[in-house]
């Protein structure tokens, strides 16, 4: 190993790397890896990323917008609440796209997706004109976690279908 270089672990190709530099830099080369953006991951993987990122600057700066009520129909679960969960879905499933090389992908999309809707509620107790909410992280979580499922499941079952293996011989 080179003076001042440092030891990595790439979760995608099972090696290890050196990787020279600062902490910060070994730190972000570590993420970029798990991630899957590094330089050895497919245009897909990055596109999904992008997508994703995307996504989760528009929940956050639309979180933080002043807003009127929703009009959306009477349910019996608030409105707000609602759309919580089915933005964090959309998220989760996505998350779940762009961890396809990880192994328990799901638990992964779920808690990056309630740790966004974390950091969202944390912007809106900044911000005079919002209120931070248990209830809507609650509501992330569940839709988050609902959303990591249905794709999931989605995924498996469109796999089965696709997988030849898995067919009788009849």
């Amino acid at each position: 190993m080179l003076a001042g270089s440092h030891a990595c672990f790439n979760p995608v190709s099972h090696e290890r790397l050196n990787i020279g530099g600062s902490f910060l830099t070994r730190t972000a080369e570590r993420v970029w890896y798990l991630v899957g953006v590094s330089q050895s991951a497919s245009p897909r993987v990055r596109l999904i990323w992008w997508i994703w990122g995307a996504y989760a600057s528009a929940v956050l700066l639309l979180g933080l917008v002043p807003m009127g009520p929703l009009p959306i129909p009477g349910t019996f679960v608030p409105q707000d609440k609602l759309v919580h969960a089915v933005v964090f879905a959309g998220m989760a499933g996505l998350s779940l796209f762009a961890f396809a090389h990880v192994r328990k992908r799901a638990v992964l999309a779920f808690t990056l997706t309630t740790a966004v809707g974390g950091l969202l509620e944390l912007l809106q107790a900044l911000v005079p004109y919002r209120s931070a909410d248990w209830f809507d992280l609650l509501a992330d979580g569940v839709g988050a976690g609902l959303g990591a499922l249905l794709v999931s499941a989605v995924v498996r079952l469109r796999s089965r279908v696709t997988d030849p293996r898995s067919l009788d011989d009849r």
